[in-house]
């Protein structure tokens, strides 16, 4: 290659790199922003505008993990709902297992399922044994939920046949989880526009309402998707 031509090539290749770094940056400025403007709103007491700003920087990746946890602490600690609360730990300990809030979060997610088989009950005393009884279910449950996962991961499950139309599996929407309500003329990208106003967040929709999804999931008007 001449060298005029090897020195183009090192500008292109150099300038795509740049920008690729620059918006990487940009969008971390915008989520420390947003974080920032949350704990601002926690410090001063007002939880609910605390937990929309928290919301808004979440973008389902392990990276903003503690923002599930700090979430989860305001369910916890400020407002009376153990169902949010056990929400955001269970998706604090599936982005990082073994944070450095891990210890906190499994112990506060056993509280969180004693306040809420109480509120169950009407307010009514929780004996020891029946605690015991709810935390084994509990643990029993999560048990299955790591065997369903690890049969879903097998080569047998995920092989398709040439020409095979991908299959879109739904996930359940958890109790108190943020959600949206398609309309008609939505898509993926659209809705992302709407709640995250940056429609190239699509992806993590996708990835909270489908198992494994790959390509654009269809989506009708009147389905409920969960907003992570």
């Amino acid at each position: 290659m001449p060298p005029s031509l090897r020195a183009s090539a090192l500008a292109v290749i150099s300038f795509f790199a740049l920008s690729e770094t620059g918006c990487e940056r940009l969008f971390q400025k915008d989520t420390d922003r947003t974080l920032e403007a949350g704990d601002k709103k926690a410090a001063a007491g007002d939880m609910r505008m605390a937990i929309k700003f928290y919301e808004a920087a979440l973008d389902g990746t392990p990276r903003t993990a503690d923002v599930h946890f700090k979430l989860a602490m305001i369910y916890f600690e400020k407002l009376p709902e153990p169902t949010s609360a056990l929400h955001h730990f269970d998706r604090y300990l599936e982005l990082a297992p073994e944070g450095k809030h891990a210890k906190d979060a499994k112990a506060h997610q056993s509280e969180a399922m004693l306040r809420l088989a109480d509120k169950f009950k009407g307010g009514a005393f929780l004996t020891k044994k029946e605690a015991a009884r709810i935390n084994d279910e509990n643990l029993k449950l999560q048990m299955e939920i790591v065997k369903l996962k690890a049969q879903k991961a097998t080569p047998a499950s995920t092989a398709k046949a040439p020409g095979a139309k991908t299959e879109f599996v739904r996930k359940e929407i958890p109790a108190g989880a943020k959600t949206y309500t398609v309309v008609k003329g939505d898509n993926l990208g659209s809705i992302a526009a709407k709640v995250y106003k940056n429609k190239g967040r699509w992806p993590t929709i996708r990835a909270a309402n489908w198992v494994d999804a790959n390509g654009t999931p269809p989506i009708h008007t009147g389905d409920v998707l969960m907003i992570p």
